[in-house]
């Protein structure tokens, strides 16, 4: 048996020796069971033990121990100096770290503000400010969720220029101009195509500070993850007066800090303790960060839940499934002004999915009407006017519903050969349903208009453009006043 195991087995803990005594254990008697009265000891290699509660003999101390002072392994004194020296070091590094998180718990619970409800309700509450009008809360934490193709890079230097400018974002939503800079964290695209962007786009002022991390993602991520990097650049931006913070993307910057972004603890601890913690000590107002939608879920950011918990405000981005053209190769012409959605929900924030315009000389995309889905699109854009006639039928019978495939073709005005594909069109985009979901062989199979379609059909002979802001009005009036902040 050596010291050390003595100290194991009566739960010693280390003490700074004093001479002659080289090093120095205090723990509980093997014999009394006294607490803290066993002292452990060892002076040019010779062992001793103690009781101050029992006061017995050292050789029966020892025989409690399950041993003798002959058949103890004394170490030299130099490396029981060394190895004491290093545990207390270590148990003093340990003690210390856990002291300063529990004071910095403390810190917390003390700066806690209680309030009662009648006294929060006494409070004047102020007028909810927007960055941007509907979409993006004064002060809140944005998520643009992309998907690949959809042109989330175009998307950010679109809102870019009208908060720089001042003017409706996608032509509609009204901004709020920040008195400081914008700063852009790109960890994606070169110097070139950053260059080529804002030239086309129009962005060219020193209130966008562009920060180009293509390949330092892992320095930008430690940075935010370390407290003490993350006060000095927070001081760069406070230098810097950053007002509105712009990170793209999501995925990289996670990457670089050696984080799956399927993990809500770690993903969690980059968007709270990381970005969140940034805006705070810099005083950055408002924060956009750009992410990739799943595969196969294309209004879902990809990864882990908590990506969709920490926003106040979520955009979505999509592309029609038959639009292929990566958008650093959009030339004008290339794309349809149909094939892309924009869609916004969260605190205060209610936009239906609504189809972007995109002019590819420019760079530009356009809202043309909120609330202009895709199955709307589709129908102005695509419709026959066989299918519209077999969509007049169905509006005008009684509950706009048809028993019977000849009945719906004879009110329709058409053949048995030319209603059978416009029908099936309809069916398979939502405009008009089945009763019961299934035909059924004997019975007249009933037709009826969907909600969709019946909508559809109301606004065929109007503007398409009035369709959808009908819907946006009954979720939030266009007539949204946003507050000018106080500097």
């Amino acid at each position: 048996m050596k010291l050390f195991d003595i100290a194991l087995v009566t739960n010693s803990v280390p003490r700074e020796a004093t001479a002659p005594i080289v090093v120095s254990w205090q723990g509980d008697c093997p014999d009394c069971n006294g607490k803290n009265s066993f002292f452990l000891s060892q002076s040019h290699q010779i062992i001793t033990v103690s009781c101050v509660d029992c006061g017995i003999a050292e050789s029966e101390l020892f025989k409690a121990l399950g041993t003798t002072e002959e058949e103890l392994e004394v170490l030299p004194d130099e490396l029981e100096v060394k190895s004491q020296r290093q545990l207390i070091a270590d148990l003093s590094r340990k003690e210390a770290k856990s002291r300063s998180v529990r004071m910095e718990a403390v810190q917390e619970v003390n700066q806690i503000e209680w309030v009662s409800a009648k006294e929060l309700l006494a409070e004047q509450t102020p007028e909810i400010a927007f960055r941007v009008e509907g979409l993006w809360p004064v002060g809140g934490n944005v998520l643009l969720s992309a998907q690949a193709k959809a042109g989330k890079s175009t998307m950010a230097m679109n809102l870019t220029k009208s908060l720089i400018e001042g003017s409706p974002f996608l032509g509609t939503f009204k901004t709020e101009k920040p008195h400081g800079k914008i700063a852009i964290a790109d960890l994606e695209l070169s110097r070139t195509n950053l260059q080529s962007w804002l030239s086309t786009i129009g962005v060219d002022t020193e209130d966008v500070l562009v920060i180009p991390m293509r390949g330092k993602a892992s320095g930008f991520a430690t940075a935010l993850l370390d407290k003490q990097a993350r006060g000095e650049l927070a001081a760069r931006f406070r230098e810097e007066n950053v007002e509105v913070l712009i990170i793209d993307p999501l995925s990289v910057l996670l990457n670089g800090a050696g984080i799956d972004e399927n993990s809500n603890t770690d993903v969690g601890g980059m968007l709270r303790n990381g970005i969140s913690a940034l805006r705070e000590e810099a005083g950055i107002s408002d924060v956009l960060v750009i992410h990739h939608a799943g595969h196969g879920a294309k209004s879902r950011s990809r990864g882990a839940s908590v990506i969709m918990d920490w926003p106040d405000a979520l955009w979505t981005l999509t592309v029609d499934s038959n639009t292929t053209e990566d958008e650093a190769d959009l030339t004008e012409g290339a794309v349809e002004t149909a094939s892309r959605y924009f869609k916004a929900t969260g605190r205060d924030v209610e936009v239906p999915e609504t189809v972007l315009g995109f002019n590819a000389a420019t760079k530009q995309l356009s809202i043309t009407a909120i609330g202009m889905n895709r199955q709307k699109a589709a129908f102005f854009k695509k419709i026959t006017s066989q299918e519209n006639a077999i969509l007049s039928a169905l509006y005008d019978a009684e509950n706009h519903r048809i028993e019977g495939q000849n009945t719906l073709r004879d009110l329709a005005g058409l053949s048995g050969k030319s209603a059978k594909k416009p029908l099936d069109n309809l069916i398979n985009s939502g405009m008009v349903e089945i009763e019961g979901g299934v035909a059924v062989r004997g019975r007249l199979t009933v037709f009826q208009l969907t909600d969709t379609g019946l909508r559809c059909r109301e606004g065929y002979e109007r503007d398409p453009g009035e369709i959808g802001a009908d819907e946006y009005v009954a979720v939030r009036p266009l007539t949204t006043t946003v507050k000018v902040m106080d500097q």
